[in-house]
Protein backbone atom coordinates (compact mmCIF):
# COMPACT_ATOMS: atom_id res chain seq x y z
CA UNK A 1 0.00 0.00 0.00
CA UNK A 2 2.44 2.33 0.55
CA UNK A 3 4.58 1.47 -2.43
CA UNK A 4 1.24 2.42 -4.89
CA UNK A 5 1.16 5.83 -2.59
CA UNK A 6 4.25 6.87 -3.70
CA UNK A 7 3.84 6.30 -6.73
CA UNK A 8 0.96 8.52 -6.74
CA UNK A 9 2.62 11.12 -5.50
CA UNK A 10 4.15 14.32 -7.32
CA UNK A 11 7.55 14.83 -6.54
CA UNK A 12 8.38 17.90 -4.87
CA UNK A 13 10.25 19.57 -7.71
CA UNK A 14 6.63 19.74 -9.79
CA UNK A 15 5.15 21.53 -6.89
CA UNK A 16 7.74 24.04 -6.43
CA UNK A 17 7.47 24.81 -10.56
CA UNK A 18 3.82 25.27 -10.42
CA UNK A 19 3.76 27.67 -7.18
CA UNK A 20 6.67 29.60 -9.38
CA UNK A 21 4.97 29.89 -12.50
CA UNK A 22 1.58 30.58 -10.84
CA UNK A 23 2.67 32.95 -8.34
CA UNK A 24 1.73 36.42 -10.64
CA UNK A 25 -2.00 34.92 -10.67
CA UNK A 26 -2.19 33.82 -7.21
CA UNK A 27 -1.10 36.82 -5.53
CA UNK A 28 -2.50 39.71 -8.25
CA UNK A 29 -5.66 40.51 -6.10
CA UNK A 30 -5.49 40.31 -2.20
CA UNK A 31 -8.40 41.06 -0.15
CA UNK A 32 -7.94 42.06 2.99
CA UNK A 33 -11.67 42.77 3.85
CA UNK A 34 -13.56 39.78 3.46
CA UNK A 35 -10.68 37.71 4.99
CA UNK A 36 -9.68 35.69 2.38
CA UNK A 37 -6.04 36.63 4.21
CA UNK A 38 -5.15 38.34 7.48
CA UNK A 39 -3.98 41.57 7.51
CA UNK A 40 -1.21 40.38 9.59
CA UNK A 41 -0.35 37.47 7.77
CA UNK A 42 -0.03 39.60 4.67
CA UNK A 43 2.35 41.88 6.43
CA UNK A 44 4.43 38.24 7.71
CA UNK A 45 4.44 37.63 3.94
CA UNK A 46 5.57 41.06 3.10
CA UNK A 47 8.29 41.64 6.36
CA UNK A 48 10.30 38.02 5.88
CA UNK A 49 12.84 38.40 3.58
CA UNK A 50 12.42 35.02 1.80
CA UNK A 51 8.91 36.04 0.72
CA UNK A 52 8.45 39.77 0.60
CA UNK A 53 9.53 39.63 -3.32
CA UNK A 54 6.22 38.03 -3.49
CA UNK A 55 4.99 41.76 -3.17
CA UNK A 56 5.67 42.29 -7.02
CA UNK A 57 2.70 40.38 -8.32
CA UNK A 58 -0.09 42.43 -6.65
CA UNK A 59 -2.20 44.69 -8.96
CA UNK A 60 -5.01 45.21 -6.80
CA UNK A 61 -5.57 45.56 -2.99
CA UNK A 62 -9.03 45.88 -1.20
CA UNK A 63 -8.81 46.56 2.62
CA UNK A 64 -10.99 48.44 4.93
CA UNK A 65 -9.20 51.67 7.03
CA UNK A 66 -10.90 50.42 10.64
CA UNK A 67 -10.09 46.47 10.48
CA UNK A 68 -6.25 47.03 10.57
CA UNK A 69 -3.41 48.52 12.19
CA UNK A 70 -2.62 51.48 10.89
CA UNK A 71 1.08 50.33 10.94
CA UNK A 72 0.25 47.19 9.17
CA UNK A 73 -1.74 49.13 6.26
CA UNK A 74 1.45 51.29 5.62
CA UNK A 75 4.07 48.85 5.53
CA UNK A 76 1.37 47.20 2.81
CA UNK A 77 1.15 50.49 1.04
CA UNK A 78 4.92 51.13 0.77
CA UNK A 79 5.73 47.03 -0.14
CA UNK A 80 3.26 46.80 -2.97
CA UNK A 81 5.49 48.63 -5.63
CA UNK A 82 3.45 47.60 -8.43
CA UNK A 83 0.08 48.03 -7.40
CA UNK A 84 -2.05 49.54 -10.01
CA UNK A 85 -5.63 49.79 -8.15
CA UNK A 86 -6.99 49.96 -4.72
CA UNK A 87 -10.61 49.78 -2.87
CA UNK A 88 -10.36 51.42 0.36
CA UNK A 89 -13.42 51.53 2.79
CA UNK A 90 -13.22 54.48 6.14
CA UNK A 91 -9.75 55.49 4.79
CA UNK A 92 -7.68 57.59 6.79
CA UNK A 93 -5.21 60.50 6.66
CA UNK A 94 -2.20 58.42 6.83
CA UNK A 95 -3.67 55.83 3.83
CA UNK A 96 -4.23 58.68 1.64
CA UNK A 97 -0.31 60.37 2.39
CA UNK A 98 0.83 56.39 2.14
CA UNK A 99 -1.05 56.33 -0.92
CA UNK A 100 0.34 59.88 -2.66
CA UNK A 101 3.77 59.17 -1.89
CA UNK A 102 4.34 55.47 -2.81
CA UNK A 103 1.88 55.09 -5.70
CA UNK A 104 0.78 58.52 -7.30
CA UNK A 105 2.37 57.45 -10.36
CA UNK A 106 1.27 54.53 -11.36
CA UNK A 107 -2.50 53.92 -9.82
CA UNK A 108 -4.91 53.82 -12.51
CA UNK A 109 -7.99 53.10 -10.65
CA UNK A 110 -9.70 53.78 -7.12
CA UNK A 111 -12.14 53.23 -5.46
CA UNK A 112 -13.38 55.30 -2.41
CA UNK A 113 -15.89 54.77 0.45
CA UNK A 114 -16.22 57.11 3.86
CA UNK A 115 -17.42 59.96 5.37
CA UNK A 116 -15.04 63.44 5.12
CA UNK A 117 -15.52 66.15 6.43
CA UNK A 118 -14.18 69.00 4.13
CA UNK A 119 -12.59 70.31 7.18
CA UNK A 120 -11.28 67.20 8.36
CA UNK A 121 -7.44 66.63 7.69
CA UNK A 122 -8.91 63.00 6.58
CA UNK A 123 -10.37 65.60 3.61
CA UNK A 124 -7.13 67.72 3.26
CA UNK A 125 -5.22 64.53 2.33
CA UNK A 126 -7.98 63.05 0.44
CA UNK A 127 -7.12 66.47 -2.17
CA UNK A 128 -3.27 66.17 -1.59
CA UNK A 129 -3.48 62.37 -2.61
CA UNK A 130 -6.06 63.15 -5.84
CA UNK A 131 -3.80 65.68 -6.89
CA UNK A 132 -0.76 63.11 -7.22
CA UNK A 133 -2.71 60.44 -9.06
CA UNK A 134 -0.83 61.76 -12.77
CA UNK A 135 -2.36 57.99 -14.67
CA UNK A 136 -5.50 57.79 -12.88
CA UNK A 137 -8.29 56.11 -15.29
CA UNK A 138 -11.30 55.25 -12.87
CA UNK A 139 -12.62 56.91 -9.76
CA UNK A 140 -15.75 55.68 -7.69
CA UNK A 141 -16.20 57.94 -4.80
CA UNK A 142 -18.88 57.07 -2.01
CA UNK A 143 -21.86 59.35 -1.74
CA UNK A 144 -20.94 60.56 2.03
CA UNK A 145 -17.96 61.79 0.41
CA UNK A 146 -19.56 63.30 -3.19
CA UNK A 147 -18.71 67.07 -2.05
CA UNK A 148 -15.34 66.13 -0.67
CA UNK A 149 -14.79 64.63 -4.21
CA UNK A 150 -16.48 67.76 -5.95
CA UNK A 151 -14.37 69.89 -4.30
CA UNK A 152 -11.10 68.26 -5.28
CA UNK A 153 -11.67 67.66 -9.21
CA UNK A 154 -9.25 70.32 -9.96
CA UNK A 155 -6.90 68.32 -9.61
CA UNK A 156 -7.77 65.41 -11.27
CA UNK A 157 -5.41 63.48 -13.54
CA UNK A 158 -6.15 64.59 -17.06
CA UNK A 159 -6.10 60.59 -17.96
CA UNK A 160 -9.31 60.39 -16.27
CA UNK A 161 -12.06 58.05 -18.23
CA UNK A 162 -14.51 56.84 -15.88
CA UNK A 163 -15.97 58.92 -13.05
CA UNK A 164 -18.66 56.98 -10.27
CA UNK A 165 -20.56 58.67 -8.06
CA UNK A 166 -23.74 57.52 -5.75
CA UNK A 167 -26.55 59.45 -5.17
CA UNK A 168 -29.01 59.55 -2.83
CA UNK A 169 -31.94 62.46 -2.13
CA UNK A 170 -30.79 62.60 1.21
CA UNK A 171 -26.86 63.12 1.46
CA UNK A 172 -27.59 66.58 -1.41
CA UNK A 173 -27.01 69.11 0.55
CA UNK A 174 -25.09 71.69 -1.81
CA UNK A 175 -25.01 72.77 -5.09
CA UNK A 176 -22.66 70.65 -7.11
CA UNK A 177 -20.81 72.77 -9.76
CA UNK A 178 -17.30 71.99 -8.93
CA UNK A 179 -18.31 68.39 -9.00
CA UNK A 180 -18.74 68.51 -12.91
CA UNK A 181 -16.29 71.50 -13.82
CA UNK A 182 -12.92 70.21 -14.42
CA UNK A 183 -14.11 66.96 -16.46
CA UNK A 184 -12.75 66.37 -20.06
CA UNK A 185 -15.56 65.79 -22.29
CA UNK A 186 -14.87 62.27 -23.38
CA UNK A 187 -14.91 61.33 -18.95
CA UNK A 188 -17.71 58.97 -18.66
CA UNK A 189 -20.30 59.75 -15.51
CA UNK A 190 -21.83 57.32 -14.09
CA UNK A 191 -24.79 57.83 -11.31
CA UNK A 192 -25.80 55.07 -9.09
CA UNK A 193 -29.38 55.65 -7.57
CA UNK A 194 -30.19 52.42 -6.29
CA UNK A 195 -33.56 52.16 -6.20
CA UNK A 196 -34.56 55.68 -6.31
CA UNK A 197 -37.01 55.45 -3.69
CA UNK A 198 -38.96 58.81 -3.32
CA UNK A 199 -41.68 58.04 -0.50
CA UNK A 200 -45.19 59.86 -1.27
CA UNK A 201 -44.46 62.33 1.82
CA UNK A 202 -41.15 63.26 0.39
CA UNK A 203 -42.83 64.12 -3.60
CA UNK A 204 -43.63 67.74 -2.07
CA UNK A 205 -40.12 68.86 -0.36
CA UNK A 206 -38.45 69.98 -3.02
CA UNK A 207 -36.90 67.18 -4.76
CA UNK A 208 -36.58 69.04 -8.35
CA UNK A 209 -34.29 71.48 -6.48
CA UNK A 210 -32.25 68.58 -5.28
CA UNK A 211 -31.79 67.16 -8.33
CA UNK A 212 -31.02 70.76 -9.98
CA UNK A 213 -27.98 71.19 -7.22
CA UNK A 214 -26.83 68.11 -8.21
CA UNK A 215 -26.33 68.17 -11.55
CA UNK A 216 -25.58 71.82 -11.95
CA UNK A 217 -22.61 72.69 -13.64
CA UNK A 218 -22.92 69.29 -15.68
CA UNK A 219 -21.45 69.93 -19.26
CA UNK A 220 -20.68 66.04 -20.51
CA UNK A 221 -22.83 64.97 -24.27
CA UNK A 222 -23.10 61.57 -22.04
CA UNK A 223 -24.06 60.38 -19.06
CA UNK A 224 -25.22 56.80 -17.42
CA UNK A 225 -27.79 56.40 -14.64
CA UNK A 226 -27.33 52.70 -12.64
CA UNK A 227 -30.22 51.77 -11.04
CA UNK A 228 -32.60 48.85 -9.96
CA UNK A 229 -35.72 47.50 -11.72
CA UNK A 230 -38.30 49.05 -8.73
CA UNK A 231 -40.67 50.64 -10.63
CA UNK A 232 -40.95 53.80 -9.21
CA UNK A 233 -37.80 55.00 -10.50
CA UNK A 234 -40.30 56.33 -13.61
CA UNK A 235 -41.29 59.15 -10.95
CA UNK A 236 -37.06 60.07 -10.22
CA UNK A 237 -36.18 59.75 -14.21
CA UNK A 238 -38.97 62.03 -15.20
CA UNK A 239 -37.66 64.86 -12.75
CA UNK A 240 -34.13 63.74 -13.94
CA UNK A 241 -34.32 64.28 -17.95
CA UNK A 242 -35.90 67.57 -16.77
CA UNK A 243 -33.00 68.56 -14.88
CA UNK A 244 -30.09 67.88 -17.27
CA UNK A 245 -28.70 70.73 -18.78
CA UNK A 246 -28.80 70.94 -22.54
CA UNK A 247 -25.44 69.58 -23.12
CA UNK A 248 -26.78 66.03 -22.62
CA UNK A 249 -27.84 64.29 -25.58
CA UNK A 250 -27.26 60.87 -24.76
CA UNK A 251 -28.42 58.67 -21.64
CA UNK A 252 -27.52 55.18 -20.62
CA UNK A 253 -29.93 53.33 -18.24
CA UNK A 254 -28.38 50.62 -16.50
CA UNK A 255 -30.61 48.40 -14.92
CA UNK A 256 -29.94 46.10 -12.42
CA UNK A 257 -30.65 42.37 -13.72
CA UNK A 258 -29.75 40.39 -10.64
CA UNK A 259 -33.53 39.51 -9.25
CA UNK A 260 -32.15 39.63 -5.49
CA UNK A 261 -32.67 43.56 -5.63
CA UNK A 262 -36.32 44.72 -5.42
CA UNK A 263 -39.19 42.77 -7.87
CA UNK A 264 -39.67 43.92 -10.94
CA UNK A 265 -43.44 44.84 -11.89
CA UNK A 266 -44.23 46.22 -15.40
CA UNK A 267 -47.71 47.11 -14.48
CA UNK A 268 -47.41 49.47 -11.48
CA UNK A 269 -46.44 53.48 -11.48
CA UNK A 270 -47.57 53.66 -14.92
CA UNK A 271 -48.35 57.64 -14.54
CA UNK A 272 -45.01 57.80 -13.87
CA UNK A 273 -43.74 56.27 -16.63
CA UNK A 274 -46.15 58.36 -18.47
CA UNK A 275 -44.60 61.68 -17.12
CA UNK A 276 -41.26 60.10 -18.12
CA UNK A 277 -42.18 59.60 -21.42
CA UNK A 278 -43.41 63.12 -21.96
CA UNK A 279 -40.13 64.96 -20.42
CA UNK A 280 -37.86 62.70 -22.97
CA UNK A 281 -40.39 63.40 -26.05
CA UNK A 282 -40.18 67.18 -24.67
CA UNK A 283 -36.32 67.35 -24.35
CA UNK A 284 -36.07 65.45 -27.75
CA UNK A 285 -38.42 67.96 -29.69
CA UNK A 286 -36.42 70.96 -28.32
CA UNK A 287 -33.03 69.20 -30.30
CA UNK A 288 -31.72 68.26 -26.83
CA UNK A 289 -32.09 64.54 -26.92
CA UNK A 290 -30.67 61.90 -29.35
CA UNK A 291 -31.55 58.76 -28.17
CA UNK A 292 -31.76 56.91 -24.82
CA UNK A 293 -30.29 53.43 -24.03
CA UNK A 294 -31.43 50.44 -21.73
CA UNK A 295 -29.17 47.85 -20.78
CA UNK A 296 -29.58 45.32 -17.80
CA UNK A 297 -26.12 44.54 -16.58
CA UNK A 298 -24.89 42.42 -13.77
CA UNK A 299 -23.44 44.70 -10.76
CA UNK A 300 -20.04 44.36 -12.56
CA UNK A 301 -19.34 47.76 -10.77
CA UNK A 302 -19.87 47.28 -6.82
CA UNK A 303 -18.17 48.13 -3.72
CA UNK A 304 -17.57 44.88 -3.20
CA UNK A 305 -16.06 43.10 -5.81
CA UNK A 306 -17.32 42.50 -9.70
CA UNK A 307 -20.64 40.12 -9.98
CA UNK A 308 -20.81 37.31 -11.68
CA UNK A 309 -21.87 36.87 -15.10
CA UNK A 310 -25.99 36.86 -14.67
CA UNK A 311 -26.05 35.83 -18.65
CA UNK A 312 -28.14 32.87 -18.97
CA UNK A 313 -27.96 31.88 -15.07
CA UNK A 314 -31.37 31.62 -12.83
CA UNK A 315 -31.59 34.59 -10.48
CA UNK A 316 -31.37 36.74 -13.85
CA UNK A 317 -34.43 39.32 -14.39
CA UNK A 318 -34.69 41.33 -17.59
CA UNK A 319 -38.59 41.89 -17.21
CA UNK A 320 -38.02 46.16 -17.41
CA UNK A 321 -35.92 45.86 -20.45
CA UNK A 322 -38.32 43.83 -22.23
CA UNK A 323 -40.80 46.17 -21.21
CA UNK A 324 -39.83 49.38 -21.87
CA UNK A 325 -40.95 49.72 -25.47
CA UNK A 326 -44.36 49.25 -24.05
CA UNK A 327 -44.23 51.76 -21.02
CA UNK A 328 -42.44 54.46 -23.43
CA UNK A 329 -44.70 54.29 -26.45
CA UNK A 330 -44.29 58.05 -27.44
CA UNK A 331 -40.10 57.57 -27.16
CA UNK A 332 -40.06 54.40 -28.69
CA UNK A 333 -42.03 56.07 -32.04
CA UNK A 334 -39.90 58.43 -31.98
CA UNK A 335 -36.72 56.63 -32.39
CA UNK A 336 -35.00 57.81 -29.39
CA UNK A 337 -34.98 54.15 -27.34
CA UNK A 338 -32.31 52.00 -28.10
CA UNK A 339 -32.69 48.21 -26.07
CA UNK A 340 -29.37 46.42 -25.72
CA UNK A 341 -30.08 42.80 -25.34
CA UNK A 342 -26.25 41.66 -25.68
CA UNK A 343 -24.39 44.06 -23.01
CA UNK A 344 -24.18 41.98 -19.64
CA UNK A 345 -21.22 44.29 -17.40
CA UNK A 346 -21.82 47.62 -17.03
CA UNK A 347 -18.79 49.16 -19.49
CA UNK A 348 -16.60 51.84 -17.78
CA UNK A 349 -15.15 53.33 -20.86
CA UNK A 350 -16.99 53.76 -24.31
CA UNK A 351 -20.56 53.85 -22.96
CA UNK A 352 -22.57 54.92 -25.90
CA UNK A 353 -20.47 52.78 -28.43
CA UNK A 354 -23.13 50.12 -28.01
CA UNK A 355 -23.54 47.29 -30.80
Amino acid sequence: MSHTLSERQFPIEIFATLLIFSQSHLFRHIDLISSTIAGSQFVGVLSDPRTSSLGRYVRRLDFAGSQMNIEDDLLILQSLTFLTEIRLHKGRSEHFHAIRNYLGGQLQKLWVSGAYSQRSVQFQELQSMLASLTVLKFLSIGLSSIWAQGLGLEIYSPMLRTLLVDFHLTFVAEPGPKLWKWLRPETMVVIDVGTGYIPLWARDFGISQVLDAFISGFQQSQVTVRCSQFPALAYLFALFVCSLPDAVREISIEFNVEVSDVPTDCDSHLEDWDDWDRALIKRYEAGSLNRVWFICTSRMISWDRPSTSSDGTPGSDYSTLVCVRKLLPQSYKAGIIEVDHSSRFLKTENAFNHP
